[in-house]
């Protein structure tokens, strides 16, 4: 039995090692054309290892191109081809090879499946990296607010928490920064608002910036928006003292004229206006118009704010003027003669006088001479040329130096020589003639009785007269 397996195995051996060599040939040749060797290109994503040599020299790398991609051919038979995809290579840029001149680090490509059975193209290809200082910085995150809240109420104040934040990255981004807020939405709102809110980062044109390439440690932060109710309110300012001599107050203005208040209701309906107390403004201590400024936030009640901060600074204006002195020339027929004796006239002895009045510009101005009037006092005056005191009618915040005048005194002979209903009694002799008038006459004299009497004589007329006054 064995000698003749043995016999069967050995038979013809030249033969059956001739056809076992056919036999390989032809199943390498339907291999070869069925399962064919072929090139495929590949794009795989570049990862950088060892990024961290960068940061101990306190540099960053940045893709200088902004393409982070490599690609490259792969030669395997058809069947191993068709199973790969991109995810089974890896394209690595190792930092510690980095060409400092050209600004690029190599790239090494592998096949993580099929090792032995997969070609790779041996051409170089690079990374192109930009290197530059990198920079870390903190940032305080001002709260802001967007929309108006409800009529009557307003925003009092905003906070964040937390409110520091902290960047790290290209200096140069970094360094673009100028400002971060977090906005929450007040629109419409009567009570307080809490959101969480992601910061934006503002140039100094105030247009956000891209942070793709910063490093940031908070990804969000909680905004509380406190609501309360409005109230515009006047400025009052108090004083001390009063102005010197000569001085007289136009006005106080302040400005703003008014403060826009915030606060709960409860409070604001009892506040009428916000008062500058007294000790700011000292009267006795001006001598001409006078300003200074105050931060009116000291002078609010508690529980109460500024609606506008800016409005905090308040510019007090104390306006005085002088008191001026002009001359007016009055015609003395402004002036009346009072209380003449009877029998009696008086008159002035010019048809004007000139009046000194002092007092505010603008009254001086507007005060025509025409227009003023006065009165002289005659009680007791006796026959002859007087000088008088002229008591002038001037509006308040006008006076007038002491002003004085001449009148002249007479007797009234018109009312002496004209009697009426038999008041006059008089004896006139003249050539041996007579005459009466209101009595009775006989011959060369004639004889009256009357309300007084008075004499006179003359080389031609002879003449009395008596007057009771």
């Amino acid at each position: 039995m064995n000698k003749k397996l043995k016999d069967l195995l050995t038979r013809n051996i030249g033969l059956k090692i001739l056809a076992l060599v056919f036999s390989l040939f032809l199943w390498f040749f339907v291999v070869s054309v069925n399962d064919p060797e072929q090139t495929q290109t590949f794009t795989a994503a570049v990862q950088v290892t060892n990024a961290d040599v960068l940061e101990q020299t306190g540099e960053y790398y940045q893709v200088a191109d902004g393409k982070t991609t490599v690609t490259f051919q792969a030669t395997a038979k058809r069947s191993i081809l068709d199973k790969l995809t991109s995810a089974d290579f890896t394209a690595t840029a190792d930092m510690n090879f980095l060409d400092r001149e050209k600004g690029r680090i190599p790239v090494e490509i592998s096949v993580n499946r099929y090792v032995t059975q997969v070609n790779l193209s041996t051409r170089a290809r690079y990374l192109n990296v930009v290197i530059g200082e990198k920079t870390s910085s903190k940032f305080v995150i001002e709260g802001e607010v967007k929309g108006a809240p409800a009529d009557g109420f307003a925003v009092s104040s905003v906070a964040v928490s937390p409110n520091i934040i902290t960047v790290d990255g290209p200096s140069t981004k970094v360094k673009q920064i100028s400002r971060v807020v977090a906005t929450v939405d007040v629109d419409g709102m009567s009570k307080d608002v809490t959101e969480a809110v992601v910061p934006t980062f503002l140039d100094e044109n105030g247009d956000a910036i891209d942070t793709s390439d910063l490093t940031i440690n908070l990804s969000s932060v909680q905004v509380t928006a406190e609501i309360n109710s409005v109230k515009a309110v006047a400025i009052k300012v108090d004083t001390t003292g009063e102005l010197g001599e000569g001085l007289e107050l136009d006005k106080i203005s302040t400005d703003p004229s008014t403060v826009t208040i915030v606060g709960s209701s409860s409070i604001l309906n009892d506040i009428t206006d916000i008062t500058i107390p007294s000790t700011v403004v000292d009267l006795s201590t001006i001598t001409e118009d006078f300003e200074t400024t105050v931060d009116i936030t000291r002078y609010l009640p508690d529980g109460v704010s500024l609606l506008n901060s800016k409005e905090g600074t308040v510019k007090i204006q104390v306006d005085v003027i002088s008191h001026q002195e002009k001359v007016f020339v009055v015609p003395t027929a402004n002036i009346t003669l009072t209380n003449v004796a009877n029998g009696y006239k008086a008159e002035f002895t010019a048809q004007s006088i000139d009046v000194t009045i002092s007092g505010l510009e603008t009254k001086l101005d507007a005060l025509s001479a025409t227009e003023i009037t006065g009165s002289v006092d005659c009680s007791g005056l006796a026959e002859g040329n007087h000088k008088v005191n002229v008591q002038l009618n001037l509006d308040e915040g006008l006076t007038a130096s002491t002003v004085t005048a001449e009148v002249d005194i007479k007797t009234d002979t018109a009312s002496q020589n004209t009697g009426e209903n038999g008041n006059t009694t008089g004896t006139d002799t003249q050539n041996g003639g007579s005459s009466s008038s209101g009595g009775s006459g006989n011959g060369s004299s004639g004889t009256g009785t009357g309300s007084g009497t008075g004499s006179g004589s003359s080389s031609e007329k002879t003449d009395s007269q008596t007057s009771n006054p």
